[in-house]
């Protein structure tokens, strides 16, 4: 992930772009962010495990990350295009 200035700008309007439970989750993990902001390595692994035991989220974020594999494909060069399909 490359480093640099955050947008507030392109975050807010992704955000407000979500549907209201999948907002309702960013301001959750904003929370457990903001909660740790010492970044304690430990506490950020155990609340995303605790996320995860969640089957029910877990299989909607699988449903969702699926059904948007191929969004920014066409920027990609075709030679690395292929490993992802």
């Amino acid at each position: 992930m490359t480093q640099g200035k955050v947008n507030e700008r392109v975050i807010l309007e992704r955000l407000r772009g979500l549907p209201e439970n999948k907002a309702k989750e960013v301001e959750d993990l904003i929370g457990l962010m903001w909660a740790h902001r010492e970044w304690d390595t430990r506490a950020m692994e155990t609340a995303y495990r605790e996320m995860a035991a969640d089957g029910a989220r877990e299989r909607e974020a699988l449903l969702w990350s699926e059904a948007h594999v191929d969004d920014g494909l066409e920027e990609m060069p075709g030679e690395k295009r292929e490993n992802w399909r």
